[in-house]
């Protein structure tokens, strides 16, 4: 009796062995194809709905086109590149200077890398050259100019301004900048004789400078006051 027992006993457990199996099979297959779906599938396009957008691949430069990959974000298959057009070159901040003799003059202007210096820069030579002249030469005013610069110390600065309204000539900013606008340096017309940059600086010595506390001063000048700061202005003591 034991013994049949035993033998249908051992009878169900590998018919039930046996069907485990059978799910555990049918589960690994149900489970290789979810994963299967789950992917792209290799170069099979058609196995999940991609979901593409552009990724920059190579960032673009001033002097080279950068490139654009369409990416799947799911599984990152790719589909073909675009360009990505060439960055613009951007004017940036830089300085030219020039000397009266031995007081240093800086230029502030701008200018993209790729560009020659622009050719104001000449003409403002040109008129610091010829006002140099006009101090060998033992011009009167130029020669006073000269000296209340000297007396006064440091650098003195020419800020090239863009992108607001026009104006003609320089204008005294305080007593060590002068500003001029780039449309009027430009201008093919436009000329910048000794006189009228002599009279620029007149215009800047006019006003105060800094001392090195803070404090505003003038310096030893024979005038105090002028009638509009620009440099073809009349310079006029009261």
């Amino acid at each position: 009796m034991k013994t049949k027992q035993k033998k249908v006993w051992s009878f169900a457990t590998a018919k039930l062995q046996a069907k485990m199996r059978s799910i555990l099979a049918a589960m690994a297959i149900i489970a290789i194809i979810a994963l299967s779906m789950a992917g792209c599938g290799g170069d099979d396009k058609n196995t999940h709905t991609h979901e593409w957008e552009w990724v920059v691949t190579t960032p673009a430069t001033t002097t080279a086109e950068g490139v654009e990959t369409e990416t799947c974000k799911t599984c990152g298959q790719t589909n073909g590149t675009r360009p990505i057009a060439k960055l613009e070159e951007q004017p940036v901040a830089t300085t030219y200077d020039l000397y009266l003799k031995d007081v240093k003059i800086t230029v502030n202007y701008k200018k993209k890398a790729s560009e020659e210096k622009p050719v104001y820069l000449s003409k403002i030579d040109n008129a610091v050259t010829a006002f140099n002249d006009n101090i060998d030469t033992g011009g009167t005013s130029s020669i006073e100019v000269f000296n209340n610069l000297k007396t006064r110390g440091g650098d003195y600065i020419i800020n090239v301004i863009y992108g607001v309204t026009s104006f003609d000539g320089f204008i005294a900013i305080d007593g060590r900048n002068l500003k001029v606008h780039d449309s009027w340096l430009s201008a093919d017309d436009s000329t910048i004789t000794a006189l009228a940059f002599r009279n620029a600086f007149k215009a800047m010595l006019a006003l105060p400078a800094i001392d090195e506390n803070g404090v505003p001063y003038y310096g030893t000048l024979p005038y105090t006051t002028i009638k509009i700061y620009k440099g073809d202005a009349t310079i006029t003591d009261e």
